[in-house]
């Protein structure tokens, strides 16, 4: 079973990066995975490293939250890194049998993009971390609302992605509650055959569907109680503004950027 800590979730905090405007934070993210995707030398890739540190810094994360929670992540980057190593053509070969060719050259690229995804994935989770769910949201929606004038659903898009990042917590610890209730009546998940494990587990997935689609439509009664309409121009309560961080942070990710790129 997951735990919460072990899935990428808004920690509260007052932080510097904390208190930075969410367009900030997701523009400086967009530079930042920007800067990795052209970094293809170790100082390249050293320097995007030591800008994840200061964030975690300026966070005040522990890196074990962090860690704990990239975890479910560490499966798909070491089979990116398995599938290069095996596939990617080499000419100086260092290990070979059947029809697989280890090369020097697939360790490179194999050790790069797991390098880059590392490194990718650990500053999103650090913004996802120290940001709440809607004020993502909402930040999205004034870096795209010049796309409005193309009549492109902005508000309803970023209203979205706000429900899918604060309901994943809540699907979790709904998961969690339906294996308890089922070991209290004697299923077991963590014993026997992965078929019979599977079995078991498929067992939850109605009740939590039935969860999943009972919020939802809770949901939407709570949204038309209180008239919401997404196309219309809303305000809010706390108004969100750039200050003189958010300048400095977005200074630093663009000269990150053109180091990388200069580098390469």
């Amino acid at each position: 079973m997951y735990e919460l800590s072990y899935i990428i979730h808004y920690i509260p905090g007052t932080s510097i990066l904390a208190r930075l405007d969410p367009r900030s934070k997701l523009l400086m993210a967009v530079l930042f995975i920007a800067s990795c995707l052209a970094s293809s030398e170790p100082v390249s890739l050293s320097l995007c490293f030591l800008a994840c540190c200061g964030a975690l810094a300026a966070s005040h994360i522990q890196i074990t939250q962090v860690l704990r929670a990239l975890c479910p992540l560490i499966g798909l980057i070491a089979g990116i890194w398995l599938m290069n190593l095996i596939f990617y053509p080499g000419s100086t070969q260092l290990a070979h049998w059947w029809i697989i060719s280890l090369s020097r050259e697939g360790l490179e690229q194999a050790n790069l993009l797991a390098a880059r995804l590392s490194l990718m994935s650990f500053a999103t989770a650090l913004v996802v971390m120290t940001s709440p769910a809607f004020d993502l949201a909402y930040g999205l929606e004034k870096l795209l609302s010049p796309l409005q004038r193309l009549r492109l659903p902005i508000h309803e898009i970023s209203f979205m992605m706000g429900l899918a990042i604060s309901f994943v917590p809540l699907f979790i610890t709904e998961w969690q509650l339906l294996l308890r209730a089922q070991s209290s009546r004697g299923a077991c998940f963590g014993r026997g055959r992965l078929i019979q494990r599977a079995r078991a587990l498929a067992s939850c997935l109605t009740p939590l569907f039935a969860s999943v689609l009972r919020r939802a439509e809770t949901l939407g009664w709570a949204l038309e109680a209180r008239c919401y309409h997404g196309g219309t121009q809303r305000s809010r309560l706390y108004p969100i503004h750039m200050s003189r961080a958010d300048y400095i942070g977005l200074a630093l990710s663009l000269s990150l950027l053109c180091i990388s790129i200069l580098l390469t």
